[in-house]
């Protein structure tokens, strides 16, 4: 996609140090440059609020949550789950074969639904082999591969930076 000059005056580029239109992002505004904040400033505040708020929430669903519960869909739930898990390692895959910035975000998603899917995997396992069973795959399959997910956007990350500073 080519730009007319007037375009050009209006949004310039950004890209010579070591960026491409594809590692911008889209703002309220156009694009976010490098430069630009990612995030506007009350977004932080926000969520440190919400994880304060939490702690308390979390003791009071501890200690007034039933012990067992049974639960209408239960292999709906699991199934739809690891249907975004899926999707998260697809987009990650795909990302990866076409060395696009972005498998940086898909990873961290695909890592995070791993670890969720030990931890729920482990916590509601039967005692005996199916807690066994649990352990042995969160310990072998699903964590290993969540630190993958996280090494591959660590890396990406780090390219990333030391391109911008080399630029």
């Amino acid at each position: 996609m080519e730009r007319d000059s007037a375009e050009t005056a209006e949004t310039p580029h950004t890209w010579q140090d070591g960026c491409s239109p594809e590692d911008s992002m889209p703002g309220a505004s156009g694009l976010l440059r490098l430069g630009d904040n990612l995030a506007p400033r009350w977004i932080a505040p926000i969520f440190l609020a919400f994880s304060v708020i939490l702690i308390p929430w979390i003791a009071v669903l501890s200690a007034t949550l039933p012990d067992r519960q049974m639960a209408r869909h239960y292999n709906l739930s699991w199934a739809g789950f690891d249907v975004l898990l899926v999707l998260a390692m697809g987009r990650t895959a795909w990302l990866a074969f076409h060395e696009k910035r972005q498998m940086e975000l898909a990873a961290v998603a695909t890592a995070t639904l791993l670890i969720v899917d030990a931890w729920f995997d482990v916590t509601r396992a039967q005692p005996g082999w199916p807690l066994a069973q649990a352990v042995l795959l969160a310990v072998f399959v699903e964590l290993p591969t969540a630190a993958l997910a996280f090494y591959i956007s660590r890396r990406v990350e780090r390219l990333s930076s030391s391109k911008k500073r080399a630029a």
